[in-house]
C-alpha cells in the first residue's frame, strides 16, 4: 500500500494543530508516518517562562519538559521560540532557572527563525543568541521593565545572526548598543525601533547603510529628540513602508524632504504625523497609501489646514484618525484625493457627537443629500468604512436624539458648523419647546419605527452616489451598517442594518472587515 500524501497529512495535521494542540501529540506518537510529518508541527513552536513566585514550589515536570524540549531530538525541530515572564505585572519574581537551560543547550536550536523575548533580564545572554542561533531570522524584544542586556563584541570566529525582521521596544536609556550586532546590512528588511536613539545618532557617521530595508517604524516614548530622528533616517534609502507613530513633544519644522534622504524616491506607504503630510506628498512621487494614526492627533480643522491647495492622482488609500470630523473635512479629502479607491476613518468627538450635527452631515454628504446634492464622490473609491466612538452607550438617549430629529427618515441637513448655545440643545430647540408639541401639547416619546426604512434608504442612497464600492462599514451610535459585494455591480454576497441591542451583530470585527476588503 502507498504511504498516505504527506502534503495530506501535513494539512490534516495544521488543522488539529490549531483546533487541539494537545491532540496532536498524542497522533505523532500514535504510528512512525504519523510521526514523521506530525513532529515538526508538533514542536515547531516552544514557549518557557522564564521566572517563578517566591513561593512557587514546582514538581519534576516541568523541568523535564524544559529538559526534553532542550534535547537533541526536539530543540532542532523548533522554528519559533517564546521567553516570557510568566508572572503577573508588579509581582515578585524569581529566575525559574530553565532560562539557563536554554542557554545551556542554545547551539542545539539551530533551525529556530523567530525568537521573541517579552520582559526578560537576558544578562550576557545576548553573545550567545548572536553566535549560536544561525538560522534566526526574526528578533522581537520587548524590554519595559526587565533590565537592559550587556553590551557585547561579537565574535570574529563565528557569522553570527543575519536578521530579515527586527523590533525592539525598549524602556531603558541605553537598551540599543547591545543590539547593534543583530543589525547588519546585508539581510535585514523591516526595522521596528521603538527606543532611544541617542546612541545611533552619536555614531551615526560609523554605523554602516541599510540598503535592504523597505520597513522602517520609529516610534515609542524613549524619543525624546527630533536630531535623534533625523540622523537615522538616511541610513536607509530604499524604504517604502515609513512609520513615525507614538511620537511626543517631536519639534516637526526641522523635517524636510532632503533630511528624510533618498528614501522619499521609494516611499509607497507612510504612517506619519498630519504635519509631515505636506512635506512628503510632493517629494514621494510612487506614494499610494497614507495613514494617520490616533497618536498623530488629527482634528478637523488641522486636517483641511493641511489638504486645502493639495491634489495627488496617486494616493489610493487613506487610514485617518479624526478627532472632530465633519462633513467639511471628508469634502476635503475627496477634493485632495480624487482617485481614492479605500478610505478608513476612525471618529472620536466625545459629548460633541450629537451637539454638532456631525453625523447628519457625514450621512448627507455620502448620499448626496440637501446641501450635499451637488457633491461629486470619487468613482473609483471600492471600500468606505467609518467608526464613530462615542462616549456614551450603544442604546443611550442621548445617540438616539440625532436620529429622531430626522425629519420623515430622510436628511436633517443640519448645519455642521454652528454651536448651539448653552440654553439650546443639538436640534435647536428650548428645554420648554421640547416638552410640548407644535400646538403646544406634550409631545409623543420618540419610537424607532421608521429607523430600519430610513438605514436602508440612505445605505442605497450612499451606494448610488458611489456605484463602483465593494465594502461599506458605517459604525454612528446608534447603528452599525454593513454591506460588502465581491465585485463593483455584482451582487450583494452580506448585508447587516443592527440598531437595537437584542439584535445580532454583522458577526465580524471591524478590523477584520477592514482586512477583508
Amino acid at each position: 500500500m502507498a504511504p498516505f500524501p504527506a502534503e495530506l497529512l501535513l494539512k490534516i495535521f495544521s488543522d488539529l494543530q490549531t483546533e487541539s494542540p494537545d491532540a496532536l501529540y498524542a497522533v505523532a506518537a500514535s504510528s512512525q508516518e504519523f510521526s514523521r510529518v506530525a513532529r515538526p508541527l508538533v514542536y515547531s513552536e516552544f514557549r518557557f517562562v522564564a521566572y517563578r513566585g517566591e513561593k512557587d514550589v514546582w514538581s519534576d515536570k516541568p523541568v523535564k519538559r524544559m529538559e526534553w524540549w532542550t534535547s537533541e531530538d526536539v530543540a532542532p525541530l523548533v522554528r519559533t521560540c517564546i521567553i516570557w515572564p510568566g508572572r503577573p505585572l508588579g509581582a515578585t519574581m524569581f529566575p525559574s532557572g530553565f532560562l539557563d537551560i536554554f542557554q545551556d543547550a542554545i547551539e542545539r536550536f539551530r533551525g529556530l527563525r523567530r525568537l521573541v523575548i517579552d520582559d526578560v533580564a537576558l544578562g550576557g545572554g545576548l553573545a550567545k543568541i548572536h553566535a549560536c542561533l544561525p538560522a534566526l531570522e526574526d528578533l522581537k524584544v520587548d524590554l519595559t521593565y526587565a533590565q537592559a542586556p550587556y553590551v557585547f563584541n561579537p565574535a570574529k570566529t563565528t557569522e553570527g545572526a543575519k536578521l530579515k525582521r527586527c523590533q525592539l521596544t525598549l524602556r531603558t536609556k541605553d537598551g540599543l548598543p547591545a543590539f547593534i550586532p543583530f543589525l547588519h546590512p546585508a539581510g535585514l528588511t523591516h526595522l521596528i525601533l521603538k527606543c532611544n536613539l541617542r546612541f545611533w545618532a552619536q555614531n551615526a557617521s560609523r554605523l554602516p547603510a541599510f540598503p535592504k530595508v523597505i520597513a522602517l517604524s520609529i516610534g515609542g516614548l524613549a524619543i525624546k529628540e527630533t536630531s535623534d530622528i533625523l540622523a537615522l533616517l538616511p541610513k536607509f534609502p530604499a524604504v517604502q513602508e515609513l512609520t513615525l507613530a507614538d511620537l511626543h513633544d517631536i519639534d516637526y519644522s526641522a523635517f524636510t524632504a532632503a533630511a528624510l534622504g533618498a528614501m522619499v524616491d521609494t516611499l509607497t506607504t507612510i504612517d506619519v504625523p498630519v504635519e509631515l503630510v505636506p512635506i512628503l506628498l510632493p517629494a514621494a512621487p510612487h506614494l499610494t497609501h497614507i495613514k494617520l494614526s490616533e497618536s498623530s492627533n488629527n482634528t478637523c480643522w488641522d486636517l483641511t489646514r493641511v489638504l486645502e491647495g493639495v491634489s495627488s492622482v496617486n494616493v489610493v488609500s487613506l487610514d485617518v484618525y479624526l478627532n472632530m470630523p465633519n462633513a467639511a473635512a471628508l469634502s476635503t479629502i475627496f477634493t485632495a484625493f480624487p482617485q481614492l479607491r479605500e478610505l478608513r476613518l476612525q471618529a472620536y468627538d466625545g459629548e460633541d457627537l450629537t451637539d454638532r450635527g456631525g453625523l447628519c452631515g457625514f450621512l448627507d454628504l455620502l448620499a448626496g443629500r440637501g446641501k450635499h446634492a451637488e457633491m461629486v464622490l470619487p468613482a473609483s473609491l471600492k471600500s468606505f468604512m467609518i467608526t464613530w466612538f462615542s462616549d456614551d452607550d450603544f442604546n443611550s438617549e442621548e445617540n438616539w436624539r440625532w436620529v429622531h430629529t430626522l425629519s420623515g427618515g430622510g436628511s436633517a441637513d443640519s448645519d455642521e458648523e454652528e454651536t448651539p448655545s448653552d440654553d439650546v440643545d443639538g436640534g435647536g430647540r428650548s428645554d420648554s419647546e421640547k416638552k410640548a408639541g407644535h400646538d403646544g401639547a406634550p409631545s409623543v416619546p420618540p419610537t424607532n419605527a421608521g429607523v430600519l426604512d430610513y438605514l436602508q434608504s440612505m445605505r442605497d442612497a450612499i451606494l448610488q452616489c458611489l456605484p463602483g464600492l465593494t465594502s461599506l462599514w458605517l459604525d454612528y451610535p446608534p447603528f452599525l451598517v454593513t454591506w460588502r459585494r465581491l465585485a463593483p455591480m455584482g451582487p450583494v454576497s452580506y448585508e447587516s442594518v443592527v440598531f437595537e441591542c437584542e439584535q445580532d451583530g454583522p458577526g465580524i470585527e471591524a478590523k477584520d472587515f477592514w482586512a477583508s476588503r
